[in-house]
């Protein structure tokens, strides 16, 4: 005999629903404890970006505490088509006179292109191995057979080898036509060209050979009045720091000098990073970490490091007192935030670099102090706060593992209890229905 198996189907009775609604009564605990597992995950993240900006803050305050602080400049030519150059920061601020008396060049040969059939240059021969050119002492294939090439075909061929030269066809006034295969790099060593070799020429300018060579040459030249030579117009290693190009022969000077910009970027990029800090901090406040002292005391700790007084000492007799750091441009702003005039900062630069160099030093150590404290592995108030979440979100995981676990049997304890009142009431029924069929009870 078939058995049922829909609940309530022989007793009328919605056993699903009244399970159904029990279990919700059941699952409310778990509800809560998923609610509160979200809760925690969103706080781990909080931690986490609050971490991060931290340690961004410590990396730019460490740069306004370097002792290479100040060292940024920047170098200008006093005439752009006489001279072109760069610093890297670390060449001595002064002023240097360049007089180019020779521009670096490298060898070019010139070879008479006539005979030419067509107005082309014939090489090798039908039925024959592939033709070839040697340029620069490398091999430079032609093609297979007899090749027939204009001046610009046969220059692209060169120049297409990678052989370190590169050809150039011209017609001069005569209207002559002229092949030009001059070296990549300059210089009396480097700017010489190798064997060059047109063996495999079969019709047009005899052997080519070169009727004009110009040597290669170094750039000359002299530096307050002391001579170098270089054998790239791109000239470094001769001033520290200083690369310089050579554009023209004349005279020109270079000015290096104390990039204040590079240095006011430094003091950006700390008060950027100190503001991501406090916009992290106003975003757990009204989000996941609500009004929890956590907050405030970062937040406070902070605040007293940046604004920490700081005393120097000139060079000359007496201190001057820079505290806070108000003075050299960084101001507290909206919701804790700072704000970075650099106006305010360049004209203390300008006033007394020295000063403002050790006023940073000592505000920027006594963050990064704050930072590493916030975030000590074993005692950081920070560090801590992100163990004691990753401690109750696992606790949080175990327990509505057990809950989950249990709410599986009690919902087939109940499907079970319900499932055995339904029989009940499903043989009381049959009964009841005998009873009143034997009695004549309709």
């Amino acid at each position: 005999m078939a058995s049922i198996t829909a609940a309530g189907a022989g007793s009328g009775l919605n056993i699903e629903s009244i399970v159904s609604g029990l279990m919700s009564v059941e699952r409310q605990p778990l509800t809560k404890l998923q609610t509160q597992a979200s809760k925690y995950n969103t706080q781990v993240s909080d931690i986490g970006k609050l971490t991060s900006a931290l340690s961004s803050l410590k990396t730019a305050a460490q740069k306004l505490s370097s002792y290479d602080f100040l060292d940024a400049n920047t170098a200008t030519s006093s005439d752009l088509t006489a001279i072109t150059v760069k610093a890297d920061g670390t060449a001595s601020n002064g002023t240097y006179a360049i007089q180019t008396t020779q521009m670096a060049s490298a060898q070019a040969d010139v070879y008479d292109l006539g005979g030419m059939t067509d107005g082309k240059l014939t090489f090798g021969a039908a039925g024959t191995n592939p033709a070839t050119i040697t340029v620069n002492g490398k091999t430079v294939n032609l093609g297979t057979g007899e090749v027939k090439l204009t001046p610009a075909e046969l220059a692209a061929k060169i120049n297409g080898a990678g052989v370190g030269a590169t050809a150039m066809p011209i017609t001069d006034k005569t209207g002559q036509q002229r092949l030009v295969i001059s070296g990549q790099k300059t210089g009396a060593i480097d700017g010489v060209i190798g064997t060059t070799s047109f063996a495999s020429l079969t019709g047009g300018s005899a052997a080519l050979n070169a009727t004009d060579s110009k040597a290669p040459k170094n750039a000359e030249f002299t530096i307050n009045g002391i001579s170098a030579v270089s054998q790239s117009n791109s000239v470094s290693g001769v001033i520290g720091g200083l690369t310089f190009t050579l554009q023209k022969e004349g005279i020109g000077s270079v000015t290096v000098g104390r990039d204040d910009d590079a240095i006011a970027k430094k003091v950006d990029d700390f008060v950027t990073s100190y503001n991501a800090v406090v916009s992290q901090l106003t975003s757990m406040k009204s989000g996941s970490f609500g009004n929890d002292s956590l907050l405030r005391s970062v937040k406070d700790q902070l605040y007293a490091a940046v604004s920490a007084p700081t005393d120097k000492t000139n060079a000359a007799p007496g201190p001057a007192d820079y505290s806070p750091l108000a003075s050299l441009g960084i101001k507290l702003g909206v919701g804790g935030s700072l704000v970075f005039n650099k106006t305010d900062f360049t004209k203390a630069l300008a006033k007394d670099a020295d000063g403002v160099k050790a006023a940073f030093a000592s505000n920027a150590e006594g963050v990064t102090g704050t930072v590493n404290t916030l975030t000590d592995p074993d005692k950081g108030l920070v560090t801590n706060r992100k163990s004691t979440l990753d401690a109750n979100v696992k606790a949080n995981s175990s327990k509505q593992e057990l809950m989950s676990a249990q709410l599986v049997k009690t919902e087939a304890r109940l499907r079970a209890q319900y499932g055995a009142l339904d029989a009940s009431l499903t043989k009381m029924q049959s009964s009841l229905a005998n009873m009143k069929s034997m009695l004549g009870i309709s």
